[in-house]
């Protein structure tokens, strides 16, 4: 009998051959769940795979994290917390970094760990850090360059992890690698480098803003970014833009509504004077952001305006209304706060306004009492209410 010896190639082949030629005879059903069977296997295999290497990867990550902060993280934090002026050359020799640390930080995600350290350092002792000299610190290691480098040539998951770096630490990076990052395909990206610029523009930081065409829906995390920015700003002496031609320009109404609010807290007086056009806009969210503006403000001057048009708003914003005068605290509007309370005809409008009157002064505190011997007994239940959380506030704050 002849046999004929087959080459390793020609074994996969024959064995392919005939599990597809048994394969093909088999019902249509069988041949689906066999397929099913196949793609579970070989998805289990995938992520079991990716798990493995994800875990080794973020393990490793955590070594060279708890490496670098044992040998950096006292003279970090004794550089970015000194009174003391320092510069460049300074903050080298007071780190003292190796060469071959320094090009162990540039392979694989070296420099996003050294970020990681760095923003840990910032968030413990925000307090107390001088922005300049973090900026010192990472210019030591070389992380804005690196940076620089990644915003420029990295793939769009790089770009992406070390703009959340630049962005928390601030860093000084020049204007033009960001530039091409506004025509980005992700409208993530667009958004974070126009957020960026707040930060790096020292005279116009909101013109990427004015564009029509920016369709990106704002949320309260991006209005903590734009406070956060305009902080920093403040504290480390820039100019601070004036906010109301920009809020005119911006075609965004909650950006507008965010705005509004800083101006509340970077806007000088002649700014909050602009909230007038605000509180008869036709827009609830524009009304409702310039009460808020005239509460942070703090200024006496506007609570008339709010006592006069309080009586017309919906309920959301009459609540604000309660709110920002109560933050003005002049002593004037018991009168108001009276009336307001013998005019409310809803339970939950008229909880606030006796919290309101049980805070604002002794004479509200007075008619207050007055009020509940004449209440009935579904309103007698609003001011236990009341009381019970004024007791709970006391005892909170002793």
């Amino acid at each position: 009998m002849h046999t004929r010896d087959l080459a390793n190639w020609e074994y996969i082949d024959f064995y392919l051959r005939m599990f597809t030629n048994e394969f093909l005879n088999y019902p249509f059903v069988v041949r689906l769940s066999i397929l099913i069977v196949l793609f579970c296997c070989v998805s289990m295999l995938y992520f079991a795979l990716l798990l493995l290497f994800t875990e080794y990867r973020d393990a490793h990550d955590e070594n060279r994290y708890d490496d670098l902060s044992e040998k950096y993280y006292d003279k970090i934090v004794e550089i970015i917390t000194s009174q003391q002026e320092l510069h460049l050359e300074d903050v080298i020799a007071k780190l003292d970094i190796p060469a071959k640390e320094l090009k162990q930080l540039h392979k694989r995600r070296g420099m996003f760990i050294l970020g990681r350290l760095l923003i840990d350092i910032k968030i413990e002792h925000y307090a107390k850090y001088r922005h300049r000299h973090l900026q010192l610190v990472a210019d030591a290691f070389g992380l804005p360059a690196y940076v620089k480098d990644a915003m420029a040539f990295g793939s769009m998951g790089k770009r992406r992890m070390y703009m959340q770096v630049m962005q928390t630490l601030l860093l000084d990076v020049p204007e033009s690698v960001l530039v091409r990052l506004l025509n980005s395909p992700s409208q993530l990206m667009r958004k974070e480098v126009r957020m960026l610029y707040i930060w790096l523009s020292d005279y116009n930081p909101f013109r990427f803003f004015h564009d029509d065409s920016f369709n990106y829906q704002y949320r309260p995390w991006d209005e903590l970014e734009i406070h956060h920015m305009m902080r920093l700003r403040k504290r480390e002496g820039k100019e601070m833009p004036s906010l109301p031609p920009v809020v005119m320009a911006c075609p965004d109404e909650d950006l507008k509504a965010c705005l509004i609010r800083e101006i509340g807290y970077w806007g000088k007086e002649e700014d909050v004077i602009h909230m007038d056009d605000f509180l008869e806009s036709d827009s609830p969210t524009l009304r409702m952001a310039a009460i808020d503006c005239m509460g942070i403000a703090r200024n006496a001057r506007d609570e008339l305006k709010l006592i006069e048009m309080y009586p017309i708003q919906p309920r959301n914003l009459k609540l604000h209304v309660l709110k920002t005068i109560m933050s003005i605290n002049s002593g004037n509007a018991c009168d108001f706060l009276i009336q307001a309370l013998r005019d409310a005809d809803e339970s939950g409008l008229k909880l606030n306004l006796l919290y309101c009157m049980w805070y604002y002064s002794d004479k509200t505190r007075a008619e207050f009492d007055r009020i509940e011997e004449e209440a009935g007994h579904d309103d007698r239940q609003l001011f236990e209410q009341v009381r019970a959380m004024a007791m709970v506030n006391s005892k909170t704050t002793a």
